[in-house]
């Protein structure tokens, strides 16, 4: 095309390098072109190097497994496209509640799931790990005792580095 700018002609390597630098501009670089569209999709669907994911719990309670992911500002908007995108392979639907926090003097988005079936646990956790990128700052355990669901946060975090594991139970033994 001769119609395009000269950041659209620049390689993609390049053009996905100051994607890197730029994460919360994805939705409205995506608006400018097809071109950017193309890219800026693409560029969503590999497991980039960028942390996108500052912190993630577990809570199992009786009934449901809640999931937080801690996510820094700069980056929810990346999130959220990685999200969008790969929906149509999760095939579960999922309720996200996202809040505005404020956390070490920075400001984190934080989204909220609530898993009731272990079957949908299993599908999200899988569509949550290709979305979270291959780093995470941290990740806290609270309450999962049980083997299922421990068997699922191990399958969740292979081959992702994670730099602090905090891990919290009430009961020990039976």
């Amino acid at each position: 095309m001769e119609n395009q700018s000269y950041f659209e002609k620049l390689p993609r390597e390049l053009v996905w390098e100051i994607f890197e630098y730029t994460p919360s501009s994805v939705f409205e670089l995506r608006q400018t072109s097809s071109v950017l569209r193309s890219l800026v999709d693409e560029f969503a669907m590999q497991r980039s190097t960028i942390v996108l994911v500052q912190e993630v719990r577990f809570f199992q309670e009786t009934d449901h497994i809640t999931i937080a992911l801690f996510i820094p500002k700069h980056t929810s908007s990346l999130f959220e496209l990685r999200l969008k995108l790969r929906r149509p392979a999760c095939r579960v639907n999922v309720r996200v509640t996202r809040v505005n926090h404020l956390y070490h003097s920075a400001i984190l988005q934080i989204y909220d799931v609530k898993l009731r079936d272990h079957s949908e646990i299993t599908r999200v956790f899988a569509h949550l790990k290709v979305c979270m990128g291959k780093r995470i700052v941290e990740v806290r355990l609270s309450e999962c005792t049980d083997d299922n669901t421990l068997n699922t946060v191990d399958e969740l975090f292979n081959g992702i580095q994670f730099r602090q594991l905090a891990v919290s139970c009430q009961t020990l033994s039976d």
